[in-house]
C-alpha cells in the first residue's frame, strides 16, 4: 500500500503484482540473512549470554527473537483495501460514494477500482486483480463546517470529483477535494525497501559493543529492487510535484526538526541542537553556559545568557553562606550579559541568582 495525505484527504493506492509470491520468497531469503547477522552480532556483544527461559525461533541452530510471518493467504488478502468507520457510525450512500457519520465527524469514501466501495463486515472495501491499481479515497469533514450530515453528502457530490482516466495506463488517480485542491497520485511500482539498522547487523568487533541505539545511514537489510518493490508514491498538488524531502518534519516556535537535525529555539534563536545526520548524534549548546574569565592585567568577569522574562542578580561570597550583590537586579533581554568582578575584593565565589 502507498498512501498520499493532504489535509483532510487520504488516498490509499494498492497494487499486488502477479509475481507477488516470488517477491515474498526473495524477501524471506533476505530475512534469513538478517537472522544470522542478529545472532552473530548478539554473541559478539555478549559472548556468554544467559538465555534463561528464552524460547525464541530457531534458525540454522541459532536461537533468535526474529520470526518471519507465514505468507499463507497474505498475497490473496493483500488484494483488498479497507477503511473501517467507527463502531456505531451512521452510514449512507449517494451516487457511488459511501458516507459515514461518527459524532460530529463525517467521512466520504470512493473506490478506485470498483464502481463503489463494498460494505464488508462493517468496513468499506475495494478489491483488484493482480497488477491492477485499486484502493480507496477518503475525505473528512465536520459538523462545524457543514452543519448536517445530509449537507455534507450533498456538498461532496456537488464539489468533488474523481478522475480515473489514467488509472490503468499510468497507475494514477486525480481527486478534486472540497477545498478545490487537485491532488494527483501515481503508484510507484519499482524501487527498493530501505530499513534503518538499529541493533543487529552492526558488526560488533569487541565484547560490549556499543550501548547507544541509533539509526545508521546503511541499508538493513539490502532488500531486492525492481518491479513490485515500490514504496513511496509520487504525487502533486495543483500541478506541482510534492517533494517530502524539502519539508520540515516539525516547525514550531520552540522546536524544529529538519535535515536530520533537532533544534530548540528561544525567541527565534537556536539555543540547543542535536544533529542526527551522522552515525553518532552531535549535541551542541549554542547559547553559552555561564563562564568566568580572568587574567593578571584586568579585572575578572562573568558572562551568561540572560533570557527575557527573568530577573538576574550577580552575587559574590567569601564563604558560600553570606552573599552580596555585585550587580543590581536586572531584566533579561535574550542577550549575553557580562559583569566585571573587581580585583580588589580578593578571591570570591560567584553565583547568578535568577528569579521570575
Amino acid at each position: 500500500m502507498q498512501i498520499v495525505q493532504h489535509r483532510n484527504v487520504l488516498i490509499q493506492l494498492h497494487r499486488v503484482p502477479s509475481d507477488a509470491t516470488a517477491i515474498v520468497s526473495a524477501v524471506q531469503a533476505k530475512y534469513n540473512e538478517w537472522k544470522v547477522s542478529w545472532y552473530d552480532d548478539f554473541l559478539a556483544r555478549w559472548p556468554a549470554p544467559d538465555w534463561g527461559g528464552f524460547n525464541g525461533d530457531t534458525f540454522a541452530g541459532r536461537r533468535i527473537p526474529l520470526n518471519f510471518q507465514a505468507t499463507g493467504g497474505n498475497v490473496v488478502n493483500a488484494r483488498t483495501a479497507h477503511i473501517s468507520p467507527a463502531n456505531g457510525s451512521s452510514l449512507a450512500v449517494q451516487g457511488f460514494i459511501r458516507f459515514a457519520q461518527s459524532g460530529a465527524t463525517y467521512i466520504a469514501v470512493r473506490s478506485i477500482r470498483n464502481p463503489m466501495p463494498a460494505l464488508t463486515n462493517g468496513r468499506f472495501t475495494d478489491t483488484g486483480d493482480p497488477d491492477q491499481l485499486f484502493g480507496l479515497i477518503m475525505e473528512v469533514g465536520t459538523q462545524q463546517e457543514f452543519g448536517s450530515f445530509e449537507n455534507f453528502q450533498n456538498t461532496v457530490i456537488q464539489q468533488t470529483e474523481l478522475d480515473l482516466s489514467e488509472r490503468d495506463t499510468n497507475l494514477s488517480v486525480t481527486y478534486t477535494a472540497l477545498s478545490g485542491d487537485v491532488i494527483q497520485a501515481w503508484y510507484q511500482e519499482s524501487g527498493t525497501w530501505i530499513e534503518p539498522d538499529y541493533d543487529w547487523n552492526y558488526g560488533v568487533s569487541t565484547p560490549g559493543g556499543v550501548s547507544l541505539m541509533h539509526a545508521h545511514p546503511w541499508r538493513q537489510p539490502d532488500w531486492p529492487q525492481g518491479s513490485g518493490h515500490g514504496r513511496q508514491p509520487l504525487w502533486s498538488l495543483n500541478g506541482i510535484i510534492a517533494d517530502p524531502l524539502s519539508w520540515d518534519l516539525i516547525d514550531g516556535p520552540r522546536l524544529r526538526v529538519r535535515n536530520g537535525k533537532l533544534d530548540l529555539l528561544n525567541e527565534g534563536k537556536v539555543v540547543y541542537s542535536v544533529d542526527y545526520s551522522a552515525e553518532l548524534p552531535v549535541f551542541s549548546m549554542l547559547v553559552p553556559v555561564p563562564s568566568i574569565e580572568a587574567n593578571a592585567q584586568a579585572d575578572a568577569s562573568v558572562s551568561f545568557f540572560a533570557e527575557r522574562g527573568l530577573r538576574y542578580t550577580v552575587q559574590t561570597s567569601l564563604d558560600l553562606v553570606e552573599w552580596d550583590n555585585l550587580t543590581p537586579a536586572f531584566d533579561g533581554n535574550n542577550e549575553i550579559y557580562m559583569a566585571p568582578i573587581p580585583s580588589d575584593i580578593g578571591t570570591v565565589f560567584v553565583r547568578i541568582k535568577v528569579t521570575p
